[in-house]
C-alpha cells in the first residue's frame, strides 16, 4: 500500500541532514580559524644563559683574576706578549758584569742617584763608581738604561785594569790602528790599549766606529779576556836578551817569568825604552796575558846612559832614535845622515833655500855655494839661528881667522839676547 507522509518525512530528515553538515563545517571552520593558535616555548634570554653557564662554570684561580684596583679597561685587557730583550748593553748591565766577572766586593744596596732608585743593581752601580771606572754624569744621574757605545767600553776597560793609570802611555807618534780614529780624539789612547792587551772582539777590524752601540755579547767577550790578563809586579832577577824571557821575583821567594817581544811597549823612568835597556833589580810593573806574554811594561832603576838617549830621543819625537844618537855623539855622521838626508833636505827649503842650495849644504859642496848669493843663504841661517847675517857670511866663507875673532863675542851676544828675552 503505498504511504506518501512516509515518503515526504525521509525527503525531510535527509535534507536536514544535509544542512546539518554544511553548517556544522562552516562553524568549525570558523571556530579553528579564529581561535589563538599556541606559540612553541619561548628560548630563555641571553643573560639567563650567560647567568646559568657562570654559575656552572669553574672559579679562575687566584693568579687569574683582575687586581681590585684595576680599572674595568685593564682588566678586561688582554695581556700583551713579553718583549724581546734588547741585544745591546746598558750602563747598570755593564757595571754588573764587570763587577762579577772581576770579582768586587759588593757595595751597599742604597739608592745614590736620583735615578737608580729602587734598582736591583745600586749594589753593582755603586761598586763599580766606588773603584772610578764609572761617573755620575754631569746632572748627577747615573744613566743606568742608556746604551753603551764602543768609546766609552774601551775607557771602561782600561780604567778596570789593576793598575796605575796615569803610568799607562802610548810613546810619541804612536800610529793609528783604525782608520777612523785620530791621536787627536780624546779615546784614542784607551782604544789603542785596549788592542794592545786584546781586549777588542774580532769583529772589531779596520774601522772602529766609536759611536756604536755595544752588543751584550761583545761586551761579555771584552770582560773575558780583561780577566784572563794578568798584573805582575817585582824586581827583575835575569834577562835573556836572545830569548827574551826575563824573570821577574814577586817576594823573596816566588818568581814570575814573562816574555818581552817586539810587540811589548816598555818604559824605564818614564821614557820610552827596549828590552836591551832593562837591568837586573830593575822594578817593574806589568801586564801580561796569561800565556805570559807581557803586553805593557813599566820599570824603575839607576839612571842610565839609555834613559838619558831615549830622553833625548822623546824631545825630537823619536825622529832620532837612540841608535842615531849614538851615533851622533861618536861623531859617525855618515851612519845618520843617509836616512835623515830627506828630512834636512825639506827642513832646508822651508827655511827659505832652493833646492840646489839645500842640496849643496847636505852634500857640503862649498864650491857650488860660493858661486850663489851668500848673502842670501846668510840671510836664511842667521833668521833660523839668531846669529847675525855677517857672522853667517864667514862661516859660509869658511875664515877661520874671522871665525875665531869674532865667534865668541858673537855667539856671547846670542846667548844674552835669550837670556833677556830678546
Amino acid at each position: 500500500m503505498y504511504k506518501p507522509q512516509k515518503k515526504s518525512q525521509y525527503w525531510l530528515i535527509g535534507i536536514i541532514i544535509i544542512l546539518v553538515l554544511i553548517l556544522g563545517n562552516q562553524i568549525w571552520a570558523r571556530y579553528y580559524l579564529n581561535s589563538p593558535k599556541k606559540s612553541p616555548k619561548a628560548a630563555p634570554p641571553v643573560s639567563s644563559i650567560q647567568k646559568k653557564a657562570k654559575k656552572a662554570s669553574p672559579k679562575p684561580s687566584p693568579s687569574a683574576q683582575p687586581s681590585p684596583t684595576a680599572s674595568p679597561d685593564q682588566a678586561a685587557k688582554k695581556p700583551e706578549p713579553p718583549k724581546a730583550p734588547s741585544p745591546y748593553i746598558t750602563r747598570a748591565e755593564l757595571a754588573q758584569l764587570l763587577v762579577e766577572t772581576l770579582g768586587y766586593p759588593l757595595a751597599s744596596e742604597e739608592s745614590r742617584f736620583s735615578d737608580t732608585t729602587g734598582l736591583t743593581t745600586n749594589p753593582y752601580i755603586n761598586t763599580i763608581v766606588d773603584k772610578q771606572i764609572m761617573k755620575a754624569y754631569d746632572d748627577g744621574n747615573f744613566q743606568p738604561d742608556l746604551i753603551i757605545n764602543r768609546a766609552q767600553l774601551v775607557l771602561y776597560l782600561v780604567r778596570s785594569l789593576n793598575f796605575d793609570q796615569k803610568s799607562l802611555a802610548l810613546p810619541p807618534e804612536w800610529p793609528s790602528s783604525f782608520v777612523d780614529i785620530k791621536p787627536q780624539d780624546w779615546f784614542f789612547s784607551y782604544v789603542e790599549l785596549a788592542k794592545q792587551f786584546e781586549l777588542l772582539p774580532s769583529n772589531y777590524e779596520t774601522s772602529f766606529e766609536p759611536q756604536k752601540a755595544v752588543t751584550k755579547t761583545e761586551a761579555q767577550k771584552s770582560v773575558a779576556a780583561l780577566k784572563k790578563l794578568e798584573i805582575i809586579q817585582g824586581k827583575i832577577s835575569n834577562i835573556d836578551s836572545n830569548s827574551g824571557l826575563i824573570t821577574i821575583t814577586t817576594n823573596e821567594t816566588d818568581a814570575k817569568l814573562g816574555i818581552v817581544s817586539l810587540e811589548t811597549l816598555i818604559y824605564r823612568n818614564n821614557n820610552p825604552a827596549s828590552l836591551e835597556g832593562l837591568l837586573k833589580e830593575d822594578t817593574i810593573a806589568a801586564i801580561s796575558s796569561a800565556g805570559g806574554e807581557i803586553k805593557y811594561l813599566i820599570a824603575k832603576g839607576k839612571l842610565s846612559q839609555n834613559d838619558l838617549l831615549s830622553k833625548i830621543s822623546s824631545l825630537t819625537k823619536e825622529k832620532l832614535t837612540t841608535a842615531d844618537i849614538k851615533a851622533i855623539i861618536a861623531g859617525d855622521w855618515n851612519q845618520i845622515k843617509v836616512r835623515l838626508k830627506t828630512e834636512l833636505f825639506n827642513r832646508l827649503i822651508d827655511y827659505g833655500l832652493t833646492p840646489m842650495e839645500a842640496e849643496s849644504l847636505i852634500a857640503q859642496d862649498w864650491n857650488y855655494l860660493d858661486n850663489l848669493s851668500q848673502t842670501r843663504v846668510a840671510s836664511v841661517l842667521a833668521g833660523y839661528s839668531g846669529l847675525s847675517e855677517e857672522f853667517c857670511q864667514i862661516l859660509l866663507a869658511r875664515d877661520w881667522e874671522k871665525i875665531k875673532e869674532y865667534g865668541t863675542l858673537e855667539l856671547a851676544t846670542v846667548a844674552l839676547g835669550h837670556l833677556l828675552g830678546n
